[in-house]
């Protein structure tokens, strides 16, 4: 799979060896504008990179925020092994790089900046949500 994780900067950050083992990892997908890619309240199973188009995060109906190229969205779930907390709405020309929630898991053993990368995102989104009342 060629990818371009330039375009997601918090992984193009990351040394090559971490890169290379996200990619092995990896399988990316265009899907149509209005597509679920998750829904709130079901188990998590991916973490999706946005590589073009953007992603809607819904909760209870209301858009929270849209995530753009290089966004990072589903991660939340993945790390609490908890429930979706937001439906994931695809916007138009939505193209996304994702990873399985058992390779995720192992990523964030084996890659300890992708670790650290994904721990400051989850704080700041914690933060954001808190700042919401969510």
């Amino acid at each position: 799979m060629s990818v371009d994780l330039s375009t997601v900067p918090m992984l193009a950050a990351l040394p090559t060896a971490e890169q290379d083992a996200i990619l092995a990892k990896a399988s990316t997908a265009w899907h149509l504008p209005g597509t679920k890619l998750a829904e709130a309240g079901e188990h998590a199973y991916k973490f999706f990179a946005i590589l073009n188009g953007s992603v809607d995060v819904v909760i209870d109906g209301a858009t929270v925020t849209t995530e753009g190229v290089g966004g990072i969205v589903g991660e939340m779930a993945l790390v609490g092994d908890d429930r979706r907390n937001a439906d994931l709405v695809a916007g138009p020309d939505l193209q996304i790089m994702s990873i399985m929630s058992w390779d995720f898991r192992q990523l964030r053993d084996s890659c300890p900046e992708f670790a650290g990368a994904m721990d400051a995102l989850i704080d700041r989104r914690t933060a954001e949500r808190a700042a919401r009342g969510i």
